[in-house]
C-alpha cells in the first residue's frame, strides 16, 4: 500500500508547556439563617403521613407557588374531595376540587388527607 503523505504537517503551531491551573475549592461555609428550635425542627423533619391534619394543611400551603401543586385526597365524614388546597381561613380550607370548582371544607370535618401526586 502506498503512503499518501511523505512530508510532515504543513502548519505546526507550537504549544507552550504550561502547568495545570490551580483549582480553588470551597474550604469554609457560613450560614446566616436563624436558629431552629427543637420543636420546629422535629415538625419540619416529620414525614407527611405522620403529621396531624393541621400540619398536613400547613405543609401543603407552605409549598412555593413556583413549584407544582400537589394533588391530594381530602376525606370528610360526608364526602371525599380530590384536588389542591388553595387557602386556609380560620377553621375552613378552600379546595380546588378536580381543577374546576372551589369547595369550602371545615377543618374539624376532615378525617384524613392523602397525597395523590402531580
Amino acid at each position: 500500500m502506498k503512503q499518501k503523505f511523505k512530508d510532515g504537517p504543513l502548519l505546526y503551531i507550537a504549544q507552550p508547556k504550561l502547568k495545570s491551573p490551580r483549582r480553588n475549592m470551597q474550604t469554609e461555609f457560613t450560614s446566616f439563617s436563624k436558629t431552629i428550635l427543637p420543636k420546629q425542627a422535629s415538625e419540619k423533619t416529620k414525614s407527611f403521613h405522620h403529621r396531624s391534619i393541621e400540619g398536613k394543611i400547613n405543609y401543603l400551603l407552605e409549598l412555593p407557588r413556583t413549584y407544582f401543586q400537589l394533588r391530594c385526597k381530602v376525606i370528610t365524614e360526608q364526602e371525599t374531595y380530590y384536588g389542591t388546597i388553595e387557602a386556609k381561613h380560620n377553621d375552613t380550607i378552600e379546595l380546588l376540587h378536580l381543577g374546576r370548582e372551589r369547595k369550602t371544607v371545615p377543618i374539624e370535618a376532615i378525617l384524613e388527607i392523602e397525597l395523590l401526586g402531580l
